[in-house]
């Protein structure tokens, strides 16, 4: 009988001992895991867009002001990056949230030169000024100080009077 219990409790010592080797490889794997992987993009695609009903351009002589909202969801952003893109190469603006910054060739749409990123569930319109004719507005995301894949992009830009390019 002394040998028969011996057995048991030493299977139950192996398997009590084999869960807690588990359970610290786990947290010390988990761990790894979480400091060198950044979630912080992930998931948000869609969260953060370009209103398409007050997107448009204007001409002025040879180069064009183009009038472009962004929407940001139920998320926390840094700030966006808003790049367009024509047969001339792109021109990229940095669009921080916070206090606000005057940033040249970019005015609010109301005028005021204090250039912000919308906060969280809210949205803003911007004019660009003076820009070579584009084909396309993309926009990404910053958020935790990192850049984001684009998550919006509008292909035809109308005229701000209707006809669309």
């Amino acid at each position: 009988m002394k040998k028969g219990l011996s057995t048991i409790i030493a299977s139950l010592i192996m398997v009590l001992l084999v869960i807690i080797l588990v359970g610290v490889v786990w947290g010390v794997t988990k761990s790894i895991i979480d400091k060198n992987t950044d979630t912080s993009c992930f998931a948000n695609y869609g969260k953060v867009t370009l209103n398409e009903d007050y997107t448009c351009y204007t001409p002025v002589n040879t180069l064009y002001d183009v009038q472009f909202s962004v929407s940001v969801g139920d998320i926390d952003i840094d700030g966006v990056i808003v790049t367009f893109i024509g047969e001339w190469g792109d021109k990229s603006f940095s669009i921080m949230k916070g206090s606000g910054e005057i940033i040249s060739g970019l005015k609010n749409y109301d005028n005021t030169p204090s250039i912000k990123a919308p906060e969280k569930n809210a949205g803003l319109t911007y004019i660009a000024t003076s820009v070579k004719k584009i084909d396309s507005i993309r926009i990404a995301p910053i958020i935790n100080g990192k850049q984001c894949d684009i998550s919006d992009s509008i292909n035809e830009i109308g005229d701000c009077k209707g006809s669309v390019t």
